[in-house]
Protein backbone atom coordinates (compact mmCIF):
# COMPACT_ATOMS: atom_id res chain seq x y z
CA UNK A 1 0.00 0.00 0.00
CA UNK A 2 1.25 3.46 -0.88
CA UNK A 3 1.94 5.84 1.98
CA UNK A 4 1.83 9.62 1.86
CA UNK A 5 2.93 12.22 4.38
CA UNK A 6 1.34 15.66 4.74
CA UNK A 7 3.47 18.05 6.78
CA UNK A 8 2.03 21.22 8.34
CA UNK A 9 4.41 23.56 10.19
CA UNK A 10 2.62 25.63 12.87
CA UNK A 11 3.61 28.85 14.66
CA UNK A 12 2.05 30.54 17.67
CA UNK A 13 -0.04 33.09 15.80
CA UNK A 14 -1.76 30.51 13.60
CA UNK A 15 -4.26 29.75 16.38
CA UNK A 16 -7.06 31.36 14.35
CA UNK A 17 -6.28 29.68 11.05
CA UNK A 18 -5.22 26.09 11.70
CA UNK A 19 -8.81 24.90 12.21
CA UNK A 20 -9.75 26.34 8.80
CA UNK A 21 -6.71 24.80 7.18
CA UNK A 22 -7.49 21.36 8.60
CA UNK A 23 -11.16 21.69 7.66
CA UNK A 24 -10.20 22.52 4.08
CA UNK A 25 -7.81 19.53 4.05
CA UNK A 26 -10.67 17.28 5.16
CA UNK A 27 -12.92 18.53 2.34
CA UNK A 28 -10.04 18.15 -0.09
CA UNK A 29 -9.44 14.50 0.82
CA UNK A 30 -13.13 13.62 0.98
CA UNK A 31 -13.68 14.93 -2.53
CA UNK A 32 -10.71 13.12 -4.03
CA UNK A 33 -9.09 10.66 -1.60
CA UNK A 34 -5.61 9.25 -2.02
CA UNK A 35 -5.37 5.54 -2.79
CA UNK A 36 -3.19 4.62 0.15
CA UNK A 37 -2.33 5.34 3.75
CA UNK A 38 -2.07 9.03 4.62
CA UNK A 39 -0.36 10.46 7.69
CA UNK A 40 -0.45 14.08 8.82
CA UNK A 41 2.47 15.48 10.80
CA UNK A 42 1.85 18.81 12.52
CA UNK A 43 5.13 20.41 13.55
CA UNK A 44 5.09 23.07 16.26
CA UNK A 45 8.09 25.28 15.62
CA UNK A 46 7.37 28.50 17.51
CA UNK A 47 4.33 27.94 19.66
CA UNK A 48 2.55 28.73 22.90
CA UNK A 49 0.27 26.71 25.17
CA UNK A 50 -2.86 27.91 23.33
CA UNK A 51 -1.49 26.69 20.00
CA UNK A 52 -0.65 23.29 21.42
CA UNK A 53 -4.07 22.98 23.08
CA UNK A 54 -5.80 23.67 19.76
CA UNK A 55 -3.67 21.05 18.01
CA UNK A 56 -4.40 18.49 20.73
CA UNK A 57 -8.15 18.94 20.24
CA UNK A 58 -8.37 19.38 16.51
CA UNK A 59 -10.03 16.82 14.25
CA UNK A 60 -7.55 15.17 11.92
CA UNK A 61 -8.85 14.15 8.48
CA UNK A 62 -6.28 11.37 7.87
CA UNK A 63 -5.90 7.89 9.32
CA UNK A 64 -2.76 8.85 11.21
CA UNK A 65 -2.00 12.23 12.73
CA UNK A 66 0.76 13.21 15.13
CA UNK A 67 2.32 16.24 16.70
CA UNK A 68 6.06 16.86 16.72
CA UNK A 69 8.34 19.73 17.70
CA UNK A 70 11.23 21.55 16.04
CA UNK A 71 13.47 24.52 16.57
CA UNK A 72 11.86 27.87 15.55
CA UNK A 73 11.70 28.49 11.82
CA UNK A 74 9.88 27.21 8.77
CA UNK A 75 12.83 25.22 7.48
CA UNK A 76 13.70 23.51 10.79
CA UNK A 77 10.05 22.41 10.87
CA UNK A 78 10.23 21.06 7.31
CA UNK A 79 13.46 19.20 8.09
CA UNK A 80 11.87 17.64 11.16
CA UNK A 81 8.82 16.50 9.16
CA UNK A 82 11.08 14.89 6.54
CA UNK A 83 13.03 13.15 9.30
CA UNK A 84 9.85 11.88 10.97
CA UNK A 85 7.98 10.88 7.79
CA UNK A 86 7.28 7.16 7.50
CA UNK A 87 10.05 5.11 5.93
CA UNK A 88 7.67 3.94 3.19
CA UNK A 89 6.58 7.49 2.29
CA UNK A 90 8.26 8.52 -0.95
CA UNK A 91 6.57 11.91 -1.09
CA UNK A 92 5.98 14.63 1.47
CA UNK A 93 3.43 17.34 0.75
CA UNK A 94 3.80 20.56 2.75
CA UNK A 95 0.98 22.97 3.53
CA UNK A 96 1.23 26.15 5.59
CA UNK A 97 -0.97 26.39 8.67
CA UNK A 98 -2.72 29.55 7.47
CA UNK A 99 -4.11 28.62 4.07
CA UNK A 100 -7.29 27.19 2.56
CA UNK A 101 -6.75 24.16 0.33
CA UNK A 102 -8.79 23.92 -2.85
CA UNK A 103 -10.70 20.61 -3.03
CA UNK A 104 -8.83 17.93 -4.95
CA UNK A 105 -5.42 19.59 -4.65
CA UNK A 106 -3.69 16.89 -2.59
CA UNK A 107 -4.62 14.12 -5.04
CA UNK A 108 -3.57 16.24 -8.01
CA UNK A 109 -0.21 16.99 -6.41
CA UNK A 110 0.52 13.35 -5.61
CA UNK A 111 -0.69 12.00 -8.97
CA UNK A 112 1.46 14.56 -10.78
CA UNK A 113 4.60 13.58 -8.88
CA UNK A 114 3.99 9.85 -9.31
CA UNK A 115 3.43 10.09 -13.06
CA UNK A 116 6.44 12.33 -13.76
CA UNK A 117 9.72 10.82 -12.52
CA UNK A 118 11.65 13.78 -13.96
CA UNK A 119 9.90 16.09 -11.47
CA UNK A 120 11.66 16.24 -8.12
CA UNK A 121 9.40 18.84 -6.50
CA UNK A 122 6.13 20.47 -7.45
CA UNK A 123 4.08 23.42 -6.30
CA UNK A 124 0.47 24.51 -6.71
CA UNK A 125 -0.96 27.89 -7.51
CA UNK A 126 -1.33 30.37 -4.67
CA UNK A 127 -4.30 32.70 -4.72
CA UNK A 128 -4.23 35.84 -2.60
CA UNK A 129 -7.37 36.40 -0.55
CA UNK A 130 -9.29 39.48 -1.63
CA UNK A 131 -9.62 42.03 1.17
CA UNK A 132 -11.35 45.41 0.88
CA UNK A 133 -8.41 47.45 2.15
CA UNK A 134 -6.39 49.92 0.08
CA UNK A 135 -3.11 49.12 1.84
CA UNK A 136 -3.63 45.36 1.86
CA UNK A 137 -4.24 45.59 -1.88
CA UNK A 138 -1.07 47.66 -2.22
CA UNK A 139 1.17 45.25 -0.31
CA UNK A 140 -0.32 42.31 -2.23
CA UNK A 141 -0.84 43.91 -5.63
CA UNK A 142 1.28 41.24 -7.34
CA UNK A 143 -0.49 38.34 -5.66
CA UNK A 144 -3.90 39.81 -6.45
CA UNK A 145 -2.91 40.35 -10.08
CA UNK A 146 -0.69 37.39 -11.02
CA UNK A 147 -1.29 38.10 -14.71
CA UNK A 148 1.05 41.10 -14.60
CA UNK A 149 4.10 38.85 -14.11
CA UNK A 150 5.35 35.77 -15.93
CA UNK A 151 4.42 32.44 -14.28
CA UNK A 152 6.27 31.35 -11.16
CA UNK A 153 8.88 28.61 -11.70
CA UNK A 154 9.84 28.10 -8.07
CA UNK A 155 8.52 26.53 -4.89
CA UNK A 156 7.08 28.36 -1.93
CA UNK A 157 6.15 26.92 1.44
CA UNK A 158 2.38 27.37 1.18
CA UNK A 159 1.97 24.30 -1.01
CA UNK A 160 4.66 22.04 -2.41
CA UNK A 161 5.44 18.34 -2.69
CA UNK A 162 8.87 16.78 -2.84
CA UNK A 163 10.43 13.38 -3.19
CA UNK A 164 11.62 12.81 0.34
CA UNK A 165 15.14 11.86 -0.76
CA UNK A 166 15.53 15.22 -2.56
CA UNK A 167 14.91 17.46 0.45
CA UNK A 168 18.16 18.98 1.63
CA UNK A 169 18.26 22.59 2.78
CA UNK A 170 21.43 23.68 4.64
CA UNK A 171 21.06 24.28 8.35
CA UNK A 172 22.12 27.93 8.17
CA UNK A 173 18.87 28.74 6.33
CA UNK A 174 15.91 28.96 8.71
CA UNK A 175 13.03 30.93 7.28
CA UNK A 176 12.62 30.81 3.51
CA UNK A 177 12.82 27.87 1.12
CA UNK A 178 14.11 29.81 -1.91
CA UNK A 179 17.14 27.51 -1.84
CA UNK A 180 15.25 24.37 -2.78
CA UNK A 181 14.16 25.45 -6.27
CA UNK A 182 17.64 26.73 -7.12
CA UNK A 183 19.33 23.60 -5.81
CA UNK A 184 17.06 21.12 -7.58
CA UNK A 185 17.16 22.95 -10.91
CA UNK A 186 20.93 23.27 -10.71
CA UNK A 187 21.20 19.53 -10.04
CA UNK A 188 18.49 18.10 -12.30
CA UNK A 189 17.67 20.82 -14.84
CA UNK A 190 14.83 23.26 -15.43
CA UNK A 191 12.08 20.62 -15.43
CA UNK A 192 12.96 19.42 -11.91
CA UNK A 193 10.44 21.84 -10.38
CA UNK A 194 7.00 22.28 -11.92
CA UNK A 195 3.56 23.69 -11.09
CA UNK A 196 0.64 21.26 -10.87
CA UNK A 197 -2.43 22.32 -12.92
CA UNK A 198 -5.57 22.66 -10.84
CA UNK A 199 -3.89 22.41 -7.42
CA UNK A 200 -4.10 25.61 -5.37
CA UNK A 201 -4.37 27.22 -1.97
CA UNK A 202 -5.77 30.57 -0.85
CA UNK A 203 -3.67 32.70 1.46
CA UNK A 204 -3.87 36.00 3.29
CA UNK A 205 -0.95 38.26 2.45
CA UNK A 206 0.64 40.86 4.74
CA UNK A 207 -1.76 43.64 5.70
CA UNK A 208 0.59 45.97 7.55
CA UNK A 209 3.86 47.65 6.67
CA UNK A 210 5.57 45.81 9.54
CA UNK A 211 4.59 42.41 8.16
CA UNK A 212 5.37 43.38 4.57
CA UNK A 213 8.83 44.53 5.70
CA UNK A 214 9.42 41.32 7.67
CA UNK A 215 8.48 39.28 4.62
CA UNK A 216 10.83 41.20 2.31
CA UNK A 217 13.58 41.17 4.93
CA UNK A 218 13.61 37.43 5.55
CA UNK A 219 13.58 36.65 1.83
CA UNK A 220 16.44 39.09 1.27
CA UNK A 221 18.53 37.71 4.13
CA UNK A 222 18.01 34.10 3.12
CA UNK A 223 18.78 34.79 -0.54
CA UNK A 224 21.94 36.64 0.49
CA UNK A 225 23.13 33.71 2.61
CA UNK A 226 22.27 31.25 -0.13
CA UNK A 227 24.15 33.07 -2.88
CA UNK A 228 27.13 33.71 -0.61
CA UNK A 229 27.48 30.01 0.16
CA UNK A 230 26.46 28.76 -3.29
CA UNK A 231 27.49 31.46 -5.83
CA UNK A 232 26.88 29.07 -8.72
CA UNK A 233 23.14 29.27 -8.03
CA UNK A 234 23.15 32.93 -9.11
CA UNK A 235 23.22 31.72 -12.70
CA UNK A 236 19.61 30.60 -12.29
CA UNK A 237 18.30 34.01 -11.25
CA UNK A 238 17.23 35.07 -14.73
CA UNK A 239 15.41 31.76 -15.17
CA UNK A 240 13.67 31.76 -11.79
CA UNK A 241 12.82 35.44 -11.45
CA UNK A 242 9.40 36.58 -12.63
CA UNK A 243 9.21 39.41 -15.15
CA UNK A 244 6.56 42.10 -15.62
CA UNK A 245 4.16 41.89 -18.57
CA UNK A 246 3.71 45.48 -19.85
CA UNK A 247 0.41 44.90 -21.69
CA UNK A 248 -1.14 43.39 -18.54
CA UNK A 249 0.03 46.32 -16.44
CA UNK A 250 -1.51 48.69 -18.99
CA UNK A 251 -4.85 46.91 -18.49
CA UNK A 252 -4.92 47.61 -14.73
CA UNK A 253 -7.33 50.20 -13.33
CA UNK A 254 -6.01 53.63 -12.30
CA UNK A 255 -6.26 52.61 -8.66
CA UNK A 256 -4.29 49.40 -9.27
CA UNK A 257 -1.60 51.28 -11.21
CA UNK A 258 -1.24 53.68 -8.27
CA UNK A 259 -1.02 50.73 -5.87
CA UNK A 260 1.64 49.08 -8.03
CA UNK A 261 3.65 52.31 -8.03
CA UNK A 262 3.34 52.58 -4.24
CA UNK A 263 4.24 48.91 -3.82
CA UNK A 264 7.43 49.32 -5.82
CA UNK A 265 8.40 52.38 -3.79
CA UNK A 266 7.73 50.61 -0.48
CA UNK A 267 9.72 47.59 -1.67
CA UNK A 268 12.74 49.84 -2.39
CA UNK A 269 12.46 51.41 1.06
CA UNK A 270 12.38 47.94 2.63
CA UNK A 271 15.46 46.88 0.68
CA UNK A 272 17.42 49.88 1.93
CA UNK A 273 16.23 49.39 5.50
CA UNK A 274 17.24 45.72 5.70
CA UNK A 275 20.84 46.55 6.53
CA UNK A 276 19.79 48.23 9.77
CA UNK A 277 18.11 45.04 11.03
CA UNK A 278 20.56 42.37 9.86
CA UNK A 279 21.51 41.47 13.44
CA UNK A 280 17.92 40.76 14.50
CA UNK A 281 16.05 37.47 14.45
CA UNK A 282 15.36 36.25 10.93
CA UNK A 283 12.34 34.05 11.65
CA UNK A 284 9.59 36.45 12.70
CA UNK A 285 6.14 34.95 12.00
CA UNK A 286 3.79 37.51 10.45
CA UNK A 287 0.64 38.54 12.30
CA UNK A 288 -1.69 40.18 9.79
CA UNK A 289 -1.61 37.07 7.57
CA UNK A 290 -3.50 34.97 10.13
CA UNK A 291 -7.00 36.27 9.48
CA UNK A 292 -8.48 33.91 6.90
CA UNK A 293 -12.25 34.01 6.66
Amino acid sequence: MKKYTIGIPITANENNTIRQTMSSLEKDLLLDPLAGEVETIICLNKYNSETEKIIDNIDCPTSHCRKIYSEPGLLPAQRKVIEEAGASSDFVLFYDGDILIAPGSTKKMMDFMEKKPEVHAASGDQIAQKVNSFWYQTYNILGLNPQIKTPRKYLTGRIFAIRKKDYGIPGFLVSDDVFLSHFLMDKYGGDAVQTVPGASVEYRGPGTFRDYFQKRRRIGIEKGKMFEEFPELKELRSYLDKHRVPEQIAALSKKEKLQLLLHDGIKKICSKAMGFTSNKEVWVPLSSTKELK
